[in-house]
């Protein structure tokens, strides 16, 4: 079952890649549906699954992208790439 979720995420992806937002990953796609969509449990069926995926807005994508971690967690994360490069390290 997995496999077939992961080529509907990949279809969307490519979609929304062509349509708006051309620097969205599998990652991101994959968390925002686990997080809003199927946060409770992930359906049996897979049309349910499909009209999940297929329903799914740019807005709310972008919405729980900005509202979640994953920008702090990504600022943080390129801070500790810059402090590296200055020669600072972790201890």
């Amino acid at each position: 079952m997995e496999k077939y979720i992961n080529c509907l995420i990949n279809l969307k992806l490519n979609s929304i890649k062509r349509d708006s937002l051309d620097s969205l990953t599998f990652e991101q796609l994959q968390r925002v549906l686990y997080h809003t969509r199927w946060r409770m449990y992930v359906p049996d069926s897979l049309s349910m699954i499909a009209s999940d995926i297929e329903t799914l807005t740019v807005e709310e994508i972008v919405e729980f992208l900005t509202s979640s971690d994953d920008l702090l967690e990504r600022s943080i994360e390129e801070m500790r790439k810059e402090l590296e490069v200055l020669g600072y390290e972790e201890e």
